[in-house]
């Protein structure tokens, strides 16, 4: 029972207690309520033990003790009544807006409207479950529904707003609400962690926009100007980007329990926070870079990388799977880190390189796949992969054959062309002196290094 706030301190708080727990009972509609006639004879019956041997101004204060235990049971009462019925009423509105997104977009309403509905649906919600205690059921009943309608916003934007940077700016909103829950003080249920790591990982998958676009046919290599003031104007435009900042902004928060959530949680919420954070590593990629130096800021670099350090295949199926999905996400983590001058100095000081390099998975791989006999299923199954292995390598072979139509790029480029007329045989030194000799990015921060 939650604790009692008394105007008058009453001696025996623990026997007080006691007398109070005989007293409470679920009602049909399992509802913890207090049988306020049995706690008042229980009273009564303690009071008449001990009436004869007080004073009467001792019996006084009893009786006002007494009065306001009774009243305070009361409002107990009409607290959990009046909790219950919100339960039941989030319960059934849970229902008609899951079906809402679910099937989104219906065809009976404009898609407009519908992501109004949905976008005020998504508020109410955050703003209940901030403000209300909830158990780890309607807490995981809760974030489902928020997977549901972030999952139908970023449809419905996807409709409504063809250009990627309209996008980003309608859904800063979301994330930021998003965020703000997530980081919010106070104990959050693994099931609802790794709904809010999915939504955030949608809205930043949806946000991407595409390197080169389909419709714009190839241009000439000697079409691109070498204009580098306008990549750094570029930059500084990318740096300002709304949805980008609501990250910056709770990047601290955000990144500390991310480590945390990587360190001590079980592998499936590792494995979905490991992805989180590398979509917002991506984000921060472009951007100013502070995620990345959080990041390595924890400490939990190595440790991620200690992960997959002694990976290999233990023959069961599942773990397996596992293991491998770990193993592809860790990669791409790294990946990402590589994309920025810290990322990459943090890589070379835990000896990334020489640590992946030395995983018995790449010195022993399984070598059932082409031992074993395989069934007629298994063999379309390889036919269909081998089909898709021809098809990878004759587009790496177009890919090798378009890259010498960038001769003419790189040669009016002065890094570039000097890369390309080096003499000599180059030799790979395995520790470096500085572990910015690695990286060629800080040839494109400045442009005095690049234009000469």
């Amino acid at each position: 029972m939650d604790e009692i706030k008394y105007d008058v301190i009453l001696e025996n708080m623990s026997y007080i207690f006691q007398i109070l727990s005989l007293c409470l009972r679920p009602t049909s509609a399992n509802v913890q309520q207090c049988d306020i006639e049995h706690l008042n004879w229980l009273l009564c019956r303690e009071f008449s033990m001990v009436v004869n041997e007080m004073q009467p101004k001792f019996s006084l204060g009893i009786a006002q003790d007494t009065k306001q235990l009774l009243q305070y049971c009361t409002t107990y009462n009409l607290m959990k009544n009046a909790e219950a019925s919100l339960r039941q009423l989030l319960s059934g509105w849970l229902s008609f807006v899951n079906v809402l997104a679910i099937f989104s977009p219906v065809p009976f309403l404009a898609l407009d409207v519908q992501y109004q509905y949905l976008s005020d649906a998504l508020y109410l919600l955050l703003n209940y479950a901030s403000d209300t205690y909830m158990d780890a059921k309607l807490s995981s009943a809760v974030s489902h529904c928020l997977l549901r309608l972030t999952a139908s916003i970023c449809i419905l934007l996807k409709s409504l707003k063809k250009e990627v940077a309209a996008f980003r700016i309608a859904i800063t909103d979301v994330a930021d609400v998003l965020i703000r829950f997530l980081i919010q003080p106070g104990k959050r249920s693994l099931q609802t962690k790794l709904d809010l790591y999915v939504c955030i990982s949608l809205i930043l998958n949806y946000s991407v926009e595409t390197f080169v676009s389909k419709s714009i046919e190839y241009q000439d290599a000697s079409h691109f100007g070498d204009d580098f003031r306008f990549d750094l104007t570029a930059l500084a435009i990318a740096q300002q980007d709304l949805l980008r900042n609501v990250f910056i902004k709770y990047g601290h928060e955000l990144i500390s329990l991310l480590s945390k959530d990587i360190c001590d949680s079980p592998s499936g919420l590792r494995f979905v926070a490991l992805f989180c954070l590398t979509q917002i590593l991506r984000e921060d990629a472009v951007g100013s870079q502070s995620l990345a130096f959080e990041f390595l800021r924890t400490g939990m670099l190595r440790y991620v990388l200690e992960s997959v350090a002694n990976v290999n295949l233990s023959g069961s199926e599942i773990s397996d799977i596992r293991c491998l999905e770990h193993c592809n996400v860790v990669l791409i983590l790294f990946i990402q880190l590589g994309l920025t001058s810290c990322g990459w100095n943090g890589l070379y000081d835990v000896n990334a390189l020489q640590v992946l390099a030395n995983i018995p998975l790449w010195s022993n791989p399984p070598k059932d796949d082409s031992q074993r006999p395989f069934n007629v299923h298994e063999l379309y199954y390889k036919r269909s992969v081998s089909l898709y292995r021809v098809v990878f390598e004759f587009s790496l072979e177009k890919d090798l054959n378009s890259d010498i139509s960038a001769q003419p790029f790189i040669e009016k480029s002065s890094c570039l062309n000097a890369l390309r007329k080096l003499s000599g045989k180059i030799v790979s030194s395995s520790a470096p002196l500085k572990a910015s000799f690695n990286t060629p990015r800080h040839l494109f921060n400045n442009s005095s290094y690049i234009i000469s």
